[in-house]
């Protein structure tokens, strides 16, 4: 048996009635620009995304996803611009945002921007009076083979590490850690604070302390997490 092959690439080839009105309408509205132009070939690009048409005159329509930064400009490009909305812009449970447009040539694109940070951990923290005898209980009992301080100014927080990579943090109780229960603390990030923390109390459950890009927040079961909202 042969060895498998790698891909390094891949095009979308799409058929064109008319290559001049294909090309204003994707650079126009879209966003893409010609990087190749022939007689029988036009070769779009945006950041990493390619698509190519060649003439047709009664091409396949096909349909094509598209990620994007910002989904709500892309919906008024294509609103503006005359480009047919197959299905309206919607955000859906999971933070994802998309809309369905169609191209003169039938092809359908979905337009896609998926949630930036929303569902990760981020961290998991200890904050209590003392953290230094934390620090080295908890470094030795579960096994980290480093500790960097971390000086927040009037005291110094110790971040646990294992191979040079931060895996926990052990903060004072102070600061923007004052009410912080001494247990460990999973931190969520979440793309919008506000989005996130509607949805804790529209669904039973409490925001306990919030600030600027952070809120302490419990469930409906007790169960207490930190929320970030990153850059």
């Amino acid at each position: 048996m042969r060895e498998g092959f790698r891909c390094v690439a891949a095009r979308a080839v799409l058929g064109s009635t008319d290559l001049e009105r294909t090309r204003a309408t994707w650079c126009g509205v879209l966003g893409f620009e010609v990087a190749v132009t022939r007689r029988a070939f036009l070769l779009l690009r945006s950041g990493d995304a390619e698509v190519a048409f060649r003439p047709d005159s009664a091409p396949a329509p096909h349909r094509l996803s598209l990620e994007v930064r910002d989904v709500e400009g892309a919906f008024a490009c294509c609103r503006d611009g005359g480009v047919e909305i197959v299905s309206a812009l919607h955000t859906h449970t999971s933070g994802r945002r998309d809309f369905v447009a169609r191209d003169p040539d039938g092809h359908l694109l979905e337009v896609v921007e998926p949630p930036h940070h929303g569902g990760h951990v981020v961290g998991i923290e200890l904050a209590v009076e003392d953290a230094t005898t934390s620090r080295d209980f908890w470094a030795h009992v579960a096994g980290f083979d480093g500790v960097e301080a971390m000086s927040m100014g009037d005291w110094t927080d110790f971040a646990l590490t294992t191979d040079g990579r931060v895996q926990a943090v052990v903060s004072h109780r102070r600061g923007e850690h004052l009410h912080q229960p001494p247990v460990w603390m999973v931190r969520f990030a979440v793309d919008v604070l506000a989005h996130a923390l509607a949805e804790v109390e529209a669904r039973g459950g409490t925001v306990l302390e919030r600030r600027p890009r952070s809120a302490l927040v419990r469930g409906p079961n007790g169960a207490v997490a930190s929320l970030v909202e990153l850059d």
